[in-house]
């Protein structure tokens, strides 16, 4: 039985649940399986630029179309490939399609990855040295402007995204107002991703499943091999693979097999309805097959190499690039080069060895005093080793410039001090204001700071807000925060920061703070990952069970604290200024859950409830202000300013 059925989409657009997928096809096999399908009831077509089979499509189209079908009754899906992500882009990469196929528009475009290659219109797979060039500097929500565009256009009915997380969803939906319709995504049993499936319904959006029969680019037992499969679809006299988008089908998703077998591409359409014990068992096969799950597409596995993390899989922790996306759509590289007390002469060589090492986050402040040595590094290393746009440069402002008309001025004289045009990231270092001179960055009396209680956090955030539409910052962010202050800030502006930067360590886990972030989809920057030794307190890479694990991995200390912040989603921004250190800290390994429980458990091995390393009470001047609620602060006679 063929149901033909359905899907409404969030849009109002309706898509046909069976599909036929065209990826890997053989050259010459995708014409006659295109026209078997419509003939044989498929009016839902999957395609894409990269599948290189345009030409065979096109031909088949011209066979089934008006003779079969009329244009209107097949639902017809591509997607916007890799190297066309930049705006001005994406409706050229849309016409060259709709050429290639003879088509007047699709019913449905996607955003294939969520990785944006270096190259031009006709270079698909722009590759140095066996890697493919990858752009950082176009942002998911850049395209996803240029995607919506698409509509008002008539030539895209639907628009959507593939293989993209929740975080990448709700990036470019919180930014435009507008969510995909769909999701592709690998989805089959031993892939269930049960908290996607569950987000993308509460959200509204389709899931289609791409590869819904597994496939053995990894050669391992095929799906339509497994028992619980073949038993059920002899029980039922149909396929096994018939099984498995059942399977699909009962989840709600869209389903998109591929076959160029006339036989099997009329089978897979015969559609049979699973049982509630057949789906359980067949949901049940991922606990059968010795893994969590098994995901067979990974671009980081297959040449040439995409060096970016896409999905946090095991096989992706050694890329040389693990990206986090922001709530603004702009994303952060998760290991970073820290500049804090670095001494005089010791940041520029620092930060040349860390850019040729791989890094491609550094971490800057105007108090650091080395924007002088930064300048010259930069310049070492821009466009000699890597493009500006492949950097991402993160600078705080200080203390003595939250007056909303210094806020602009300071962030142009850390553009001019550093010899660039823009900045990443640009983050209000600390929620204390400072009285004084735009020239004088601590201003002290009677061996205090003096303190500006009259400028609140909101009409500095609201000077921040405006600098994004200067062009001289792509995201703007908070340091040394607490949940009340971004409250605030982002009531009175609709604005939240994308990241808030704090002190992060297994000394200070503060939980409740990182759950908070991960309500309101703040990112964690950091700082202090290894602890300091600023109050005289035993280093953390001292702790045995720090030690321990490092003996095991054959690794450095260090290497063991960076993982563990890793691990709780945060970017992490170590300072050296050694280059075998700088080296060792970007070399990430991941750990077990056993490990990042011993070490998780340290803070309670220290007698304390938590240690922080930096409080500004204790800083020489002493700032007489409570900013974090400290033993130390209960004398301080000032507090943070906030509305």
């Amino acid at each position: 039985m063929s149901l033909n059925k359905t899907i409404t989409l969030n849009d109002g657009n309706k898509i046909p649940q069976i599909g036929l997928g065209t990826w890997k096809s053989a050259p010459g096999e995708v014409e006659h399986a295109i026209e078997h399908a419509v003939k044989s009831g498929y009016r839902h077509l999957d395609l894409a630029k990269k599948y290189g089979n345009h030409n065979e499509v096109a031909i088949a189209l011209k066979e089934v179309i008006p003779s079969v079908v009329k244009r209107e009754e097949l639902f017809i899906t591509d997607k916007l490939w890799n190297n066309a992500h930049k705006p001005e882009m994406v409706e050229k990469a849309l016409d060259q399609t709709l050429e290639e196929l003879g088509l007047d528009y699709l019913d449905l475009y996607l955003i294939h990855w969520p990785v944006a290659f270096d190259g031009d219109l006709d270079d698909l797979m722009p590759v140095e040295n066996g890697i493919v060039k990858l752009d950082f500097n176009t942002s998911l929500v850049d395209t996803w402007k240029a995607m919506i565009a698409l509509k008002e256009t008539g030539k895209v009915k639907s628009i959507g995204v593939s293989n993209f997380s929740p975080a990448h969803i709700e990036a470019i939906t919180k930014a435009t107002g507008v969510a995909p319709a769909v999701n592709q995504i690998e989805a089959h049993p031993l892939l269930p991703q049960d908290e996607l499936v569950e987000y993308h319904k509460k959200n509204n959006i389709l899931i289609t499943a791409y590869s819904p029969l597994g496939n053995n680019t990894r050669g391992e037992k095929k799906l339509v091999e497994y028992d619980e499969v073949t038993d059920i679809a002899k029980d039922r006299g149909v396929d096994p693979a018939q099984v498995l988008i059942a399977w699909g089908v009962k989840r709600g998703y869209s389903v998109i097999p591929k076959s160029v077998t006339a036989s099997r591409i009329a089978s897979n359409f015969t559609q049979i309805e699973l049982s509630d014990d057949e789906y359980k068992r067949i949901t049940d096969l991922v606990k059968a097959c010795g893994h969590t799950h098994v995901r067979y597409n990974l671009p980081s596995m297959r040449p040439p190499i995409w060096n970016v993390n896409v999905f946090g899989e095991e096989a992706e922790k050694d890329t040389c690039y693990s990206y986090i996306t922001l709530n603004d759509g702009n994303q952060i590289p998760q290991i970073g080069l820290g500049t804090w007390l670095s001494k005089p002469g010791e940041v520029e060589n620092a930060i040349e060895h860390a850019v040729k090492t791989g890094y491609r986050h550094l971490d800057l402040a105007k108090i650091y005093a080395n924007h002088d040595e930064v300048a010259i590094a930069l310049k070492r290393v821009i466009p000699s080793v890597v493009k500006r746009e492949d950097i991402f440069i993160t600078d705080k402002l200080w203390n003595n410039a939250h007056k909303p008309e210094l806020v602009e001025k300071a962030l142009d004289q850390t553009l001019q001090e550093l010899g660039l045009d823009y900045l990443d990231l640009y983050l209000i270092h600390w929620p204390v204001a400072f009285e004084g001179s735009f020239d004088e960055l601590l201003p002290v009396k009677d061996g205090a700071a003096v303190l500006d209680l009259k400028t609140s956090l909101v009409d500095t955030w609201k000077a921040m807000v405006a600098l994004k539409k200067t062009g001289k910052v792509k995201s703007i962010g908070v340091s040394n925060f607490n949940p009340a202050q971004i409250d605030a800030i982002t009531k009175a502006t609709g604005v939240a920061p994308a990241v808030n930067q704090i002190e992060a360590h297994p000394l200070l886990p503060q939980d409740d703070m990182v759950e908070y972030h991960k309500k309101h989809n703040i990112h964690i920057t950091a700082y202090s990952p290894l602890g300091n030794n600023l109050i005289g307190e035993k280093k953390l890479v001292e702790y045995d069970a720090v030690v321990k694990a490092a003996r095991d991995r054959n690794v450095d200390p260090a290497q063991v604290l960076i993982a563990w912040g890793v691990k709780r989603g945060y970017s992490v921004i170590p300072k050296s200024v050694t280059p075998s250190r700088i080296d060792s800290n970007f070399a990430q390994i991941e750990l077990s859950d056993a490990e990042y429980k011993e070490i998780t458990d340290l803070v309670q091995q220290s007698g304390k409830d938590h240690i922080r390393y930096n409080t500004p009470m204790m800083y020489t001047p002493r700032w007489e202000i409570n900013v974090f609620g400290e033993d130390v602060e209960k004398d301080a006679i000032n507090f943070v300013k906030i509305e």
